[in-house]
């Protein structure tokens, strides 16, 4: 029997580890295909964090109820049934989701909806798998003495694993074909293990696993200090991820950081609990990264990226440990650890609600951030401290409650005196500032900043002219001089809809930009479209989706500005993306590509498609004047025509042919893409 038992517990822990590491490949994978409907944004995987993290809680509360109410083998029954339904629904991961292309509903909502039909099924599922076979390592007699919970630390180390080998193995390698197939075949020996350790527990009938666990109840204070102390780690892990792919910098696969960092911070505290045993220095340390991260992501002073960056992971790191270290020293006797995981799931979902759904939706400013830092401080020094008086106590909530105040007044209310405008969407959150003087030589300038990045500059009071990157040296600035037959033009990407500066009498401009709320900014708070010559319309959705719906060969230029910072919507740069543009372009005409950024060198792939297409390409790289705003704008233009391409390009030598010495063979296509490969390091 030890030996069967050795088999056993070695089967239960197999099927744990791959639940979890399935769980945690198909969310990024998801959120990956999901991103043609949604414009690429990283808010997408913010959405997909939340409804996962409520399909863990239905998983661990369903789980809970049936193993309490249900027979031993009723459960069993459910248990399989479920899992053979499963099985039906997990091929629907071969298909791509495509309902609700034109819908008005709230885009949070959409995702939500989009991916219960999708992956709900298979990932409820696999989110019951922890709980339901730690409860049945608690009811064998035979390991009395094995904690169960160390299962918990090995779920998330399974978690951890496939969260990580998503981007740095599964994605640059696999198609998404490929990528559902494996994925679906590891379900497959997930639903193939879940079946055998149904087996093997009936055949050993250890009825100390009855599923009506009787232990003793935990009181409400208990309950709701588990729920509170898995809320504030899971909303900072939303919060810490949002202020650093939309406020610091958003670099590529920067949201994989925190979420391994929560990951980790569970596996420590589950299979190494003394690290985070409790003490003052313990409770100092968390303190200490509070005004740290203020310091160094909420001043005025100059602090380099990386210190930024690094400050926000260590606070959300030590909030984890702080957190999570509490729940395993207060966690219920095993035969209560459904009941357990219930509650952690219950905190975690509601934590992530506020952070990544209602926040976005109430606030115009990532105010949510200083509640997870007040309420965390609060929670960490009244728990330390309680030798505190009542007085002293009261001073300090009070304290924090001013703070709260303040802050609210500060970010919500009374904008800076640089700041005219501030607001806030799903894609992103969005700022109007001015600076300089419109008497000094270069003017005053009024800004449209989207997270950290700049996305349309003006000149206020001067004598109207394009900016940034669209000032007549630019290679779209050359492209209306050298080529006055451009009538009709699309462009992807508004900003504040620069380019309609350069509009003729009789011209077509069509803008294409999925925020409604850059519309608004666009037309409120800058005058380029007002000013503009042209017949403008704009259309709001994904470019790519509503660009198909253009008459054939309608457009003779086409703009693509949507690939800032390293938030690439890759979907919009695949080899049949092109292939839907020269069908809406006219046979001469041309497709103007923005490829300015600081992380991502997209050259390689527009060579690589240009190439694949036979397709006319050229590279040009303006000169900058920064004080005047003007800066160094790198274009890629392509074309099916020659006679286009040589008369923009002939005898102008800030055209430069893609070097075809050592040329990466790039292309990306709707199956396959791998922002490593484009990566500056």
């Amino acid at each position: 029997m030890t030996k069967q038992n050795n088999i056993a517990y070695a089967l239960y822990t197999a099927t744990i580890g791959l639940s979890a590491f399935l769980l945690f490949q198909v969310q990024p994978m998801a959120s990956k295909i999901m991103l043609p409907n949604f414009g690429g944004t990283a808010s997408i995987w913010l959405t997909c964090m939340v409804f996962f993290q409520l399909m863990l809680l239905a998983g661990y509360s369903s789980s809970h109820f049936l193993m309490e109410k249900l027979g031993t083998k009723t459960h069993f029954r459910y248990q399989a049934g479920i899992t053979a339904l499963s099985l039906a629904f997990v091929f629907l991961l071969k298909s791509h989701p495509n309902l609700f292309e034109n819908s008005d509903i709230y885009p949070s909502f959409r995702i939500f909806i989009l991916l219960f039909i999708w992956v709900g099924l298979p990932y409820f599922v696999l989110s019951t798998t922890s709980p339901v076979l730690q409860c049945w390592i608690a009811g064998n007699p035979a390991w009395q003495n094995r904690n169960p919970y160390i299962q918990y630390g090995v779920s998330n180390v399974g978690s951890l694993a496939g969260l990580l080998s998503y981007p740095f193995f599964i994605e640059p390698n696999f198609t998404i074909k490929t990528q559902t197939a494996l994925w679906t075949n590891c379900y497959i020996v997930y639903a193939l293990l879940i079946f055998i350790s149904i087996f093997i527990f009936s055949k050993n009938n250890h009825q100390g696993t009855a599923a009506k666990t009787k232990s003793a109840k935990k009181t409400g204070n208990e309950k709701l200090s588990w729920v509170a102390q898995s809320m504030l780690p899971s909303a900072a892990l939303i919060v810490t991820t949002h202020h650093l792919t939309l406020d610091i910098a958003n670099l590529p696969l920067l949201w994989v950081l925190p979420l391994a960092l929560y990951l980790i911070s569970f596996i420590i505290c589950f299979l190494f609990p003394a690290v985070s045993a409790p003490s003052q220095k313990r409770s100092l340390l968390v303190i200490l990264t509070i005004p740290l991260i203020l310091f160094a992501n909420r001043t005025g002073y100059s602090v380099a990226i990386e210190w930024k960056i690094a400050t926000t992971l260590v606070f959300l790191f030590a909030i984890c440990i702080y957190f999570h270290g509490n729940l395993e020293r207060s966690k219920p006797k095993k035969t209560n650890l459904t009941s357990f995981y219930s509650y952690i799931a219950l905190g975690g979902c509601l934590g992530s609600i506020f952070a990544g759904i209602i926040a976005p939706m109430i606030f115009n400013s990532t105010f949510e951030s200083y509640i997870i830092v007040v309420l965390s401080l609060g929670y960490v020094v009244l728990s330390t401290f309680t030798h505190w008086a009542k007085p002293m106590k009261a001073g300090f909530v009070f304290l924090l409650l001013l703070t709260t105040i303040v802050a609210f007044l500060k970010e919500e209310l009374a904008y800076s005196s640089d700041t005219i405008y501030r607001a806030r969407s799903f894609y992103s959150t969005y700022s109007v500032t001015e600076s300089g003087n419109a008497n000094s030589r270069y003017g005053k300038f009024r800004y449209f900043i989207a997270g950290t990045h700049i996305h349309g500059v003006q000149n206020i009071g001067r004598k109207m002219e394009p900016l940034a990157y669209y000032h007549q040296g630019t290679a779209v600035g050359q492209t209306f001089l050298k080529l006055p037959e451009i009538k009709n033009v699309a462009l992807l990407g508004l900003g504040v809809g620069v380019v309609s500066f350069y509009a003729r009498e009789g011209d077509n401009f069509v803008f294409y930009e999925i925020d409604q709320k850059v519309v608004d900014i666009a037309n409120k708070h800058f005058d380029y479209i007002q000013n503009t010559k042209a017949k403008t319309k704009t259309i709001i959705g994904d470019a790519r989706l509503k660009v198909k719906e253009a008459e054939k060969n309608f457009y003779d230029l086409m703009v693509l500005d949507v690939f800032s910072s390293g938030s690439i919507p890759t979907h919009l740069i695949t080899i049949e993306a092109v292939k839907e543009y020269l069908n809406v372009l006219s046979d001469d005409g041309l497709i103007a590509w923005n490829i300015s950024n600081n992380h991502i060198n997209l050259l390689p792939v527009l060579d690589g498609i240009a190439e694949r297409l036979g397709l006319y390409i050229k590279l040009h790289i303006a000169k900058p004047d920064l004080k005047a705003h003007k800066e160094e704008a790198t274009w890629v233009v392509m074309s099916e025509s020659k006679k286009t391409i040589d008369k923009l390009t002939l005898n102008d030598w800030s055209w430069y042919e893609p070097s075809k010495k050592n040329r990466k063979k790039i292309y990306w296509s709707d199956e396959f893409s791998n922002i490593w490969s484009v990566i500056k390091f």
